[in-house]
């Protein structure tokens, strides 16, 4: 199973009040100092002087110039710096301004509009004081804002960009706003920087649950290296246990996952219609996965997790891990005990495709006809299952309420597959119109292979010769199947097994029967390399068939020469598009993309 990365975007809700007092509305000034992260922080602003000037005004009204002289004197003595008022004649003074408004707009995240405010103010009073307090709160507002867009845009660049611009912004009254620096700091590589940042969140600021909050986040970001450097600052819990050991556990998890290989071996829909020149229809079966094994004490480890915290999702990674492990018993108890603990519909899927694989067809039927309802995938995976059992040998006697409910599903979910295995069961219970509706159906979601063939037979079978051979001439060389049909008896008989349906002809073509045959047999003799010789031969000679072509992908597969394998699952793909192709199309490109299978 891959495991799955986490974005943490970080938000500001601020809730709108009728009215607004300023001090409610302030940024918090914490007893800790900022992260000096990007080099010194500026100094902070002088507390403003308090001058008590009533006195002076008075004398000032008074036109009193001795006095008034006197005064400055004493209050420049007892507040050095201070300066006498510019207005201090003035009989018209400026108001104070009300900035209970200006810091609603602020409280609402209206920048702009707090922006057009202070500009009337300038205007029409332009020797009313503003507040600081006010301009450094708009400012670190529009600060977070360009932050927090960078950040949701995935831009680790423009945040740190933002943090640098104000730099006072990494505090623990915004411990958010570290935590989203410092993890854009890791992915960008800066290792130091980001554990400079985390480190401050967690020794300076953090509660216990912001502690833990911390070391997570950290462990995304970090290699493990620098993550252990925090987690050495843990406390010991009650029962011995690191006070991040939850991170610890995270580990084991993504470790457990890690070696997982990314194409689970499943019961991959299998090609609906296949045409075959022999007694004996060849199927060819998908490989194994590769050897591959967790460590026991990590397993051990999950186990014990998944029974003590009944977490459905440890109990499903187990099973997951074992059904690619091909421990198909171990599987499915894992799968049925997440299943326990929570109505987890990705256990559920895993439970179903373990009872499919270890052939127990019923059972996974019958799961998948219950849970249809719980997911997307569940309902998909349903389709497939019941598809399988819709085309398997004594699938006539199907259970009415049973295909009613697949036929159902397969018109929510506009399933190619569904519909060509449903034309496949009409076909096989001699129910010819039906079959001829879910074959158009099948084909006009999308083409393939065996809806075409069902389409054909389906044709010949109601004797609608002249749509038959209008069939058979469009279509023949498309695919070689169909063409196939133009050598043969008009009808054909349809037998199917393992969720396989094949095609006998009354009449076999006769070009390359002994050298189809004998590539056949090498090849299930696991005599690769002489398989492949032989089916060069015949793809060289222009009469390969669809099936001898997926033969020659897999031949290719099973040496290793992964590469040779995709390229001809894809043109025999691209030639007509089939669950065959699909399938080794599949496994082949996995090949080429994982780098433990080389």
């Amino acid at each position: 199973m891959p495991l799955k990365r986490f974005l943490l975007g970080t938000a500001f809700a601020l809730a709108l009040v009728p009215t607004v007092n300023a001090e409610q509305v302030k940024p918090a000034a914490g007893t800790v100092p900022p992260l000096a992260l990007f080099g010194p922080l500026p100094p902070p602003p002088a507390p403003p002087v308090q001058v008590d000037e009533s006195a002076l005004r008075y004398y000032a009204a008074q036109n009193d110039a001795a006095r008034i002289a006197a005064e400055i004197r004493r209050l420049q003595t007892e507040n050095p710096g201070w300066t006498p008022p510019v207005d201090l004649y003035a009989t018209d003074r400026a108001p104070d301004i009300d900035v209970g408004p200006l810091w609603a707009l602020y409280a609402e995240g209206r920048y702009a509009d707090l922006h057009v405010a202070l500009k009337e103010i300038r205007t029409n009073n332009p020797d009313a004081p503003l507040p600081n307090d006010l301009l450094d709160a708009l400012a670190d507002g529009e600060t977070v804002a360009r932050l927090v867009a960078a950040s949701n845009m995935g831009n680790d660049a423009g945040v740190v960009e933002a943090a640098r611009s104000r730099p006072t912004l990494l505090s623990c009254a915004r411990i958010d706003i570290v935590w989203s620096v410092a993890e854009a700091l890791g992915r960008l590589g800066d290792v130091e920087k980001s554990l400079t940042a985390f480190d401050y969140a967690l020794t300076r600021c953090a509660d216990a649950p912001q502690r833990l909050a911390t070391v997570q986040k950290a462990s995304l970001v970090l290699p493990e290296t620098a993550v252990d450097r925090l987690i050495a600052t843990g406390a010991t819990n009650a029962d011995g246990t690191n006070e991040f050991q939850a991170v610890l556990d995270d580990r084991v998890r993504r470790r457990v996952a890690a070696v997982i290989p990314s194409a689970v071996p499943a019961v991959a829909p299998a090609p609906l219609a296949a045409l075959t020149t022999g007694p004996d229809p060849l199927v060819v079966a998908p490989p194994q996965a590769a050897a591959f094994a967790a460590a026991p004490a990590d397993l051990a480890r999950l186990e014990l997790l998944a029974r003590q915290t009944r977490s459905s999702a440890d109990a499903g990674l187990l099973g997951w891990y074992h059904y690619a492990a091909a421990n198909l018993d171990v599987a499915e108890t894992w799968f049925r005990t997440a299943a326990g603990f929570a109505e987890d519909p990705k256990a559920i899927e895993g439970l179903i495709l373990t009872l499919q694989r270890k052939g127990d067809q019923r059972a996974a039927e019958d799961l998948a006809y219950r849970a249809r309802a719980l997911s997307p995938d569940l309902a998909k995976l349903h389709v497939e299952v019941t598809a399988a059992a819709l085309t398997t040998i004594g699938a006539a006697a199907y259970p009415a309420d049973r295909l009613a409910a697949m036929e159902e599903a397969v018109r929510a979910t506009h399933s190619a597959f569904g519909a060509e295995a449903l034309g496949w069961y009409r076909y096989n219970t001699k129910d010819f119109k039906a079959a001829k509706q879910w074959f158009e159906q099948s084909l006009s979601v999308l083409e393939s292979e065996g809806a075409h063939l069902g389409a054909v037979l389906t044709a010949q079978s109601l004797g609608e010769r002249s749509r038959a051979a209008t069939l058979l001439a469009e279509l023949a060389p498309r695919y070689p199947s169909i063409a196939a049909l133009k050598d043969s008896v008009a009808n054909a008989s349809v037998a199917s097994d393992g969720g396989q349906v094949r095609v006998w002809l009354n009449k076999r073509p006769k070009e390359s029967a002994s050298d189809t045959r004998q590539a056949v047999a090498l090849y299930e003799g696991k005599r690769y390399q002489e398989a492949i010789s032989l089916l060069e031969k015949i793809a060289a000679s222009g009469k390969e068939t669809q099936d001898l072509a997926v033969l020659r992908g897999w031949a290719y597969y099973n040496t290793r020469q992964y590469s040779k394998a995709r390229d001809i699952f894809a043109a025999a793909d691209a030639r007509g598009s089939t669950s065959a192709t699909r399938t080794g199309l599949y496994y082949s490109k996995s090949k080429t993309r994982a780098p433990f299978y080389r």
